[in-house]
């Protein structure tokens, strides 16, 4: 049914985007689509840190090995 979903979430509140992620995650594997992730960087220095580290990853990575089951 979807090829494609697009999450917006905000990484300086963790306890917003999580449920929203993890239902997107969800939607993604129950019909096989792309999850598009997005945030917004106010800050310059945000950009510049984000251009060395990734953003939100563990907070991701620890959602999906723990959050869903397989």
């Amino acid at each position: 049914m979807y090829k494609n979903i697009l999450l917006a979430i905000d990484l300086n509140d963790e306890t917003s985007c999580r449920k929203p992620f993890l239902s997107a995650v969800e939607l993604a594997r129950t019909f096989g689509a792309r999850l598009h992730v997005l945030t917004v960087m106010r800050e310059v220095e945000a950009v510049l840190r984000a251009k060395a580290a990734t953003l939100g990853y563990d907070l991701i990575a620890a959602d999906l090995k723990t959050g869903l089951p397989r």
